[in-house]
């Protein structure tokens, strides 16, 4: 079968051709059959020189399989380590490939069907081709080949399909879904002991039967209910004999059921021979988990092969980054160094500012030292203010001001005036001391008859240096001198 590819994945089949083997061509010697193949293909002027291979049922061991979730780099390991305890022959001596089928919500591979081959009959098929002067393309899986056919030609719909394949000398059994791709798969043999007691067409339609009804039971046990019945019959080959078939059994099994054709292919002759041709040619360009290909089979990923990739990828990007960096340096190296004089000359420029600056900072720290050691006055005299008792008690004539920065107080005030009585004059003495700021030291204190205000006091203040309640807070006043007598007109009764 010549074919070429079409949209959606789907094939168009060129050319298609049965022939009869000749019964002195022997199938199992790949010299004599692969000259006999080159010579059919010219001789029907298919103008190719590649070939894809089909494996029949009867030569692959199948097996659904559930791993543990992978990612697909990892998968093959873990096909091959449970394939080993049950293959028929040695796992050194097979081929192993697989499909995916199932992925959990993380997308990793939960669901395999694995399939292995004696590699010694893959060896074959390469001497086969080499025979017959071909380029062995890929080798596929007939029973898959066939599921990828009808599903492709939209045979499929919900649940479960009973696909038979007729050859003269066996026939091929499926049980296909268009959800669950190939979920059974056997092959069984005709027996030629009757052959020659009865015709032909009678024997192999009766084993056919048979072998389909064997398969129905076997796929029921295996799926672990009775009610797993097919829905639909699908029935192919290259007998002849596809109809009287496909009536027989929807007969015996009470089913409906399609003989298959190639779709847009109406010109081949008995198309429904190709269907398993026409699937492998419309798996390969599915994505490569989805098919089959015994010639290069899947293969774990080798961790030490990766990192070297990686490495060498790592090397190569530094290489160019390298490589890059030295081309854009050499084309800016006459605007870097015009960058460099501009900065360079920022720089001498900042330097004058920066000594210009830390004057300026000198010469702050020395007037905010000069502020701490200050006595605000003007504060003081408010703050001191509020304390003294209304002019309809006392008044003062006289007050003095004195620093004493290194001293043990911060200041002395010295306050002199005349009160209505000594209480009035204890009370104020009391008032100042509680206040925890003024140490009162009392005066000489003079009676004079005849005067609304005959009490003349004298109160020393001596200001501590620990603020306290009533510390004035706003910046330094104006300076007075450092030993100031301050000596108001006699006040009247509103204001001291």
């Amino acid at each position: 079968m010549n074919f070429r590819k079409e949209g959606s994945g789907k094939v168009k089949v060129l050319h298609a051709v049965q022939t009869e083997i000749p019964s002195e061509i022997s199938t199992d010697n790949a010299d004599q059959f692969g000259e006999f193949l080159s010579r059919t293909i010219r001789s029907h002027d298919i103008s190719t020189t590649s070939v894809i291979f089909m494996v029949g049922r009867e030569r692959a061991f199948l097996h659904q399989l559930a791993i543990p979730a992978s990612p697909e780099g990892e998968v093959a390991n873990l096909v091959r380590f449970q394939l080993a305890q049950e293959l028929p022959f040695a796992i050194e001596e097979s081929t192993i490939d697989y499909i995916v089928t199932a992925h959990n919500d993380a997308g990793a591979v939960i669901g395999v069907l694995a399939a292995a081959v004696q590699t010694e009959y893959i060896d074959f098929l390469r001497h086969l081709a080499r025979s017959a002067g071909l380029t062995l393309k890929r080798v596929g899986l007939r029973s898959y080949g066939n599921f990828m056919a009808v599903k492709t030609a939209d045979y499929l719909d919900g649940g479960l399909y009973l696909f038979a394949d007729l050859g003269l000398s066996g026939l091929e059994i499926d049980i296909l879904s268009k959800e669950g791709g190939l979920v059974y798969s056997r092959s069984a043999g005709l027996s030629d002991e009757k052959v020659l007691a009865t015709p032909l067409k009678q024997v192999f339609l009766e084993q056919a039967i048979l072998q389909v009804k064997r398969t129905l039971h076997a796929q029921a046990y295996l799926a672990g209910t009775p009610d797993s019945r097919p829905r639909s019959i699908i029935v192919s080959g290259c007998t002849g004999w596809e109809r009287e078939f496909l009536d027989a059994i929807c007969n015996e099994l009470n089913l409906s059921g399609k003989v298959f054709e190639l779709p847009n292919n109406a010109s081949v002759e008995n198309s429904s021979a190709f269907i398993a041709g026409y699937g492998i040619a419309c798996a390969q360009y599915r994505p490569r988990q989805e098919h089959f290909d015994f010639l290069v089979p899947k293969k774990a990923i080798d961790p030490q092969a990766v990192r070297t990739r990686q490495i060498r990828l790592a090397v190569a990007v530094v290489a160019a980054i390298m490589i890059l960096a030295a081309i854009l340096t050499h084309s800016k190296v006459s605007e870097k160094e015009k960058e460099l004089k501009q900065l360079n000359a920022r720089s001498r420029e900042m330097d004058k500012e920066l000594v210009a600056f830390r004057k300026f900072v000198h010469q702050t720290g020395k007037v905010n030292e000069w502020g701490t050691r200050k006595v605000n006055w003007l504060d003081e005299i408010k703050s001191l203010t509020q304390l003294l008792p209304g002019t309809e008690k006392m008044y003062v004539k006289h007050m003095f001001l004195t620093e004493s920065p290194s001293g043990e107080y911060r200041a002395e005030i010295t306050l002199e005036g005349q009160a209505k009585s000594r209480q009035i004059i204890d009370q104020l003495a009391k008032t100042l001391s509680d206040t925890g700021r003024y140490e009162v030291v009392p005066g000489p204190q003079i009676t004079l008859q005849g005067d609304d205000y005959p009490e003349n006091f004298k109160l020393n203040l001596k200001v501590s240096k620990a603020d306290g309640e009533g510390t004035p807070t706003t910046g330094p006043a104006s300076e007075l001198s450092k030993d100031q007598k301050t000596t108001p007109s006699k006040m009247n009764k509103s204001e001291v």
